[in-house]
Order: C-alpha cells, then structure tokens, then sequence
C-alpha cells in the first residue's frame, strides 16, 4: 500500500482504503478501480490523496518460504494442532505462489 498524491493517480490503480468525507461518510469503498470519472470527482472535492494497492515482488522465493515453514514446524511437528496450522500455512503459501505464476 502506498500514498499518492490525487495528481498521481491513474485509471486502473486500485484504492487500498476507502476514501471519505470529514465526517465519515464513504466516498469510495477499499477494493475499486480508479478510472478517470472518479479521479475527476474525487479532485472536485479537494481530495488531495489516496492510499493505493501495490504489486510487490515477495522477499523470497517460494522454495525459501517453504524451508522456513519446515524449519519453523519441525520441533512440535507431534502435535496434530500445529501440523495442521503448518498444512493450512503451506496451503496459503502454494495459493499465492501460484496465483502470481
């Protein structure tokens, strides 16, 4: 997530938070598409930034992530509650590396 100015901001960026008034009221909901009829509205009313999403590389590779888990689980791996937290981790982990292939 990064902080733009409104005078960066281009069609096809994706709010990361919603945008509101002073008092609360949502202009914008987290999760929308900017495209350049609610950037023009969104300067009308003096909106100065925005919190946008942002495509980032992981720190590490797939394999690296994986031998960490491994790594991390192996001293209880005899308790049935943390293998399961560790499959439900590594389910996540091949969820998300597949995701970006």
């Amino acid at each position: 997530m990064k902080r733009i100015s409104i005078e960066d901001a281009s069609e096809g960026m994706v709010l990361a938070k919603s945008v509101e008034t002073v008092s609360g009221v949502v202009l914008y909901p987290a999760g929308i598409t900017l495209d350049e009829k609610i950037i023009e509205k969104l300067k009308a009313r003096d909106i100065d930034a925005l919190w946008i999403e942002m495509e980032t590389e992981p720190r590490f590779t797939k394999e690296e992530y994986l031998e960490r888990v491994e790594r991390a689980f192996e001293k209880v791996k005899d308790d049935p509650l943390m293998t399961e937290i560790k499959e439900v981790l590594l389910q996540h982990l091949n969820s998300v590396y597949n995701e970006k292939a």
